[in-house]
């Protein structure tokens, strides 16, 4: 069994598929922050949740797709002239 699966008792086995880190918005409020490849993950408190006894999930779990990052162009990478060319 590798680092990255689990097995507790009676349970089927489990892939772990990301990490999450605390982390804290602008406004104070904790939530969760991991990724999965491409995405993002944030794992918030339900803020509709009025109570224990109310049947409202705790934490919702939201998925943001990664602003790509933006390609280099011949500006920012130099452009080469005639001269630096080797042939």
């Amino acid at each position: 069994m590798s680092d990255n699966e689990h097995r507790c008792e009676g349970e089927a086995q489990r892939l772990q598929l990301s990490g999450m880190w605390k982390q804290e918005s602008k406004t104070g409020k904790v939530y969760y922050s991991g990724s999965l490849g491409n995405l993002i993950l944030q794992l918030w408190p339900n803020k509709f949740k009025e109570s224990q006894e109310d049947r409202k999930p705790d934490l919702i779990l939201y998925v943001v797709k990664r602003k790509p990052k933006p390609r280099p162009t011949e500006q920012t990478e130099g452009a080469k002239t005639d001269e630096e060319v080797t042939f």
